[in-house]
């Protein structure tokens, strides 16, 4: 098993190389900041939270400044994951791996996003990146998150609690999908489960914070009134 998943890394390395460095700048683009910035306001890393994220934005900017970062980050990640599924490793001659290659697109994306080279390496918390490469990936598992995360949110107000759940439920989810419901290999499973185990773990060291506020009932509700900039 392992002996051609080591075959794969030798023939695909330089596919790899670049779907790595194309997803992580795609990453790097941070909507909340682009947008926050770009319209001559704060940087919304300096007002609410201090986090690059849609919910920063909608605390500080409204709705319609929230929904544009979602669909900006979401999008970027969508992006990332099919240019290496459809473009770069087909066109490279190595077809065979361009799963392999969507899946650490993902990742790579992710870490973009939270570590954006743009922007002095401080971004978001990557619920929405982690949501955008999912959706190409393994669009099923992505949906039901994406469920969960809205009925959590709807039921607590929370958002930092809905997005722990949807990632902590990702890898599970996404281990179920690949093992039980695909043709994937022992090695495809082992592989993509823990692409989407690393993306799952970094959105939830980024909650820490939350998380430790959670933990104290002293995390934050949510609410859709606009704050003065």
């Amino acid at each position: 098993m392992w002996d051609s998943f080591l075959i794969g890394i030798q023939t695909a390395w330089l596919p790899l190389l670049i779907t790595a460095a194309v997803a992580y700048l795609l990453g790097s683009l941070d909507f909340a900041i682009i947008l926050s910035k770009g319209l001559g306001k704060t940087d919304v890393r300096e007002k609410g939270s201090g986090n690059a994220g849609a919910t920063n934005m909608l605390r500080n900017h409204g709705v319609k400044m929230a929904l544009a970062t979602t669909v900006g980050d979401v999008g970027k990640a969508a992006v990332a994951v099919a240019l290496a599924q459809y473009v770069i490793f087909p066109l490279m001659g190595c077809g065979v791996y361009a799963t392999h290659g969507g899946y650490v697109a993902a990742v790579l994306v992710v870490i973009g996003h939270l570590f954006p080279v743009f922007f002095g390496f401080r971004g978001g918390k990557g619920v929405t990146t982690m949501f955008g490469s999912m959706v190409v990936l393994q669009p099923l598992t992505a949906w039901l998150c994406f469920l969960l995360y809205v009925i959590i949110i709807a039921v607590s107000k929370m958002v930092s609690l809905g997005s722990v759940s949807a990632a902590a439920l990702m890898s599970v989810m996404m281990f179920v999908t690949v093992k039980f419901f695909t043709n994937a290999t022992d090695h495809q499973v082992i592989f993509f489960t823990a692409m989407v185990v690393i993306v799952s773990a970094l959105v939830i060291v980024k909650h820490k914070e939350n998380i430790k506020r959670l933990i104290k009932g002293e995390e934050r509700k949510i609410s859709f009134k606009k704050k003065e900039s």
